[in-house]
C-alpha cells in the first residue's frame, strides 16, 4: 500500500528552521514533526541560500512549483 505523501506547510518550515538553531538533529526535527528523515533532509538540500535554510524561500519555491 502506497502512503499518501504530504506537502510541508508554511508552520513546518519555520518549525524546522527554529529546531536548526536550536542544534537540534535532523532525526530529532523529523521525530517532532511526524515527518521522515527523507522528507526533512530533502527539504534542507533543496531550500538552501547560501548554506541556509530559509523558510521563507522555500516557501516561495513550492509555491512556484505549485502554480
Amino acid at each position: 500500500m502506497k502512503r499518501k505523501y504530504t506537502h510541508l506547510s508554511r508552520e513546518e518550515r519555520y518549525n524546522i528552521k527554529e529546531m536548526l538553531d536550536q542544534r537540534m538533529s535532523i532525526s530529532d526535527i523529523s521525530r517532532k514533526l511526524g515527518r521522515s528523515k527523507g522528507a526533512i533532509s530533502i527539504e534542507l538540500k533543496r531550500n538552501r541560500e547560501r548554506g541556509k535554510y530559509m523558510p521563507c524561500i522555500a516557501q516561495l519555491k513550492y509555491e512556484k512549483r505549485i502554480h
